[in-house]
């Protein structure tokens, strides 16, 4: 059983909210907010989903994050646009 955002019960303030692209390495969140974008739905990057930071490569290079048994590499435009709340 997955969870979700609902199952969790956060109280989700305004400024405790960060961008993928803002999450430090090494720590977790949850997706509150996602672009409209079929490839992100298919990579298990929805919202309520759970995603680590893994990293941030270098020279502006992607945003690596794992989410279930899934390590993925994105755009840092794109990491921008989703909204985290951390955990």
């Amino acid at each position: 059983m997955a969870l979700k955002v609902e199952d969790l019960n956060l109280d989700v303030e305004l400024n405790n909210r960060v961008t993928l692209l803002e999450l430090s390495a090494g720590n977790s969140g949850i997706v509150l907010e996602v672009p409209d974008n079929v490839m992100l739905s298919t990579l298990g990057i929805r919202k309520g989903k759970m995603l680590h930071c893994r990293g941030h490569q270098l020279f502006g290079g992607p945003v690596v994050v794992k989410t279930g048994e899934r390590q993925i590499a994105l755009h840092r435009r794109l990491a921008e646009k989703i909204t985290i709340q951390p955990v």
